[in-house]
């Protein structure tokens, strides 16, 4: 995968990132976050995350994100905007009887630093306008809050089709769709 520790810019587009680990690894800090733009971009078969980011800045457009062990986008803190993308979790281990170990999209505002103490970790936004998140979880957003109510944690989900708990529209939810896509396949080859 690729790693992106440094606090520059980084730009895909056009591109596929198949098979590994984890395909995009993002981390920056507090004070500068990494930023990355993403376009037309197809991240697939991850043995854990398709993107993990902390204290980044990332902006997800028209692209797939789909079949990864753990999840397929996961953000600790920092700023998130994804338009018009699918996000896909049906992932499969065909060598073992491996299965997936997380939702699709894990949104949080703490994380655990190298010494196991819990660390507050602002999202400022992660917002999701027209896109499609679904997959074999009953659940494909994980949405976890510090105790800490005075650390931001600001989501929405806009014009989207959801595989979550339905709720009535408000400030995180709006105008969502909880219903099933119509993807092609979900098997073997995977076509979303």
């Amino acid at each position: 995968g690729i790693r992106f520790f440094s606090d520059g810019h980084l730009y895909v587009r056009n591109a596929i990132v198949r098979n590994g680990k984890t395909a995009i690894l993002a981390k920056g800090t507090a004070l500068k976050y990494a930023s990355l733009e993403f376009e037309n971009v197809k991240i697939m078969n991850f043995d854990s995350c398709g993107i993990c980011a902390k204290n980044a800045s990332l902006t997800i457009v028209n692209s797939l994100i789909a079949d990864c062990k753990r999840h397929a986008l996961s953000q600790v803190g920092g700023e998130l905007n994804v338009e018009q993308t699918t996000i896909a979790n049906y992932f499969v281990n065909l060598a073992s009887t491996e299965t997936r170990t997380g939702a699709s999209v894990a949104l949080a505002n703490y994380d655990y630093n190298e010494n196991y103490e819990l660390e507050n970790v602002p999202l400022s936004k992660a917002d999701f306008v027209n896109c499609v998140i679904y997959g074999s979880y009953k659940d494909e957003i994980a949405l976890r809050k510090s105790d800490d109510e005075t650390v931001a944690f600001n989501f929405r989900f806009v014009s989207s089709l959801l595989k979550t708990e339905e709720r009535a529209d408000d400030a995180n939810f709006v105008q969502v769709i909880y219903d099933t896509p119509d993807f092609v396949s979900v098997k073997f080859p995977h076509d979303y």
